[in-house]
């Protein structure tokens, strides 16, 4: 779980500064939401996603010493290569929802 004033990365609006946490009721049954705001935007967008949201994924930015491992591994692994642009735009969008960098 996230808290007030963390910054994370959603995956529609990028990197977002929380800003509140609060329950709402949107729809009929009242839900605790997130409310963000995008970092790098001059307006003041409110953006809200359920803090047990399943299809919004939120994740924490990586740390410098996690971008550094991340580069030197990257170094040593083969490129993969796929039959089209459209399995290669699948699988890359795959790799970023699943927040799991090391693929």
């Amino acid at each position: 779980m996230f808290n007030v004033n963390d910054t994370v990365m959603h995956p529609g609006a990028g990197v977002c500064r929380i800003i509140q946490i609060k329950t709402e009721t949107f729809e009929k049954q009242p839900r605790t939401y997130y409310v963000l705001t995008p970092v790098y935007e001059s307006m003041q967008t409110k953006i809200f996603v359920p803090v047990d949201a399943e299809r919004i994924v939120l994740r924490p930015l990586l740390t410098k010493a996690e971008i550094d491992a991340l580069l030197q591994t990257a170094e040593t692994v083969p490129l993969p290569r796929y039959g089209s642009e459209k399995e290669r735009t699948e699988k890359f969008t795959d790799i970023v929802n699943s927040g799991n960098h090391a693929h």
